[in-house]
């Protein structure tokens, strides 16, 4: 049998890079790419680091007509060899009305590597000038919730 995850892993990187190189096309020298990439495990080493905990409640909350939501991603695969992260994520409303409505996406996330997203943005002219693991501008590392990197596009 035919096995195209790693086509479509390969896929998704190539879109990936292609949307950095498109943006820095965009900018201006001297102009920036910010990017806060939030990754499912961890960033910077390759391998089973993703931990299936099972459902995770992202949001809930009403709104002031009486409307009320919450979405849930729900457990999924996480595929170390393709870094493709498979779940689902399910939104349930119950309108005011009392109606309820319940929607559930099949989704997939390809988890980029570090070293990976420094590549794409060389290639594409960017320097990164500074980089984050948190909103508290800790360093990125294993324990790291998300990579914020702010690359400036070169002086031609």
């Amino acid at each position: 049998m035919f096995n195209e995850t790693p086509i479509i892993s390969k896929w998704v990187a190539d879109m990936y890079e292609l949307f950095i190189q498109k943006a820095a096309a965009a900018l201006l020298p001297g102009g920036y790419l910010y990017i806060d990439y939030h990754p499912s495990n961890d960033i910077m080493q390759p391998g089973p680091s993703h931990v299936d905990d099972g459902d995770c409640l992202i949001w809930e909350g009403a709104d002031s007509d009486g409307n009320h939501g919450k979405m849930i991603l729900l457990a999924g695969f996480y595929d170390a060899e393709t870094r493709l992260d498979r779940f689902t994520r399910r939104f349930e409303l119950t309108l005011a009305s009392g109606e309820t409505i319940t929607q559930q996406i099949p989704c997939a996330k390809h988890n980029a590597l570090l070293e990976a997203l420094h590549g794409w943005l060389s290639n594409a002219g960017l320097v990164v000038e500074q980089q984050y693991g948190n909103y508290n501008h800790g360093p990125i590392g294993v324990d790291s919730n998300r990579a914020i990197i702010y690359a400036k596009k070169a002086a031609q």
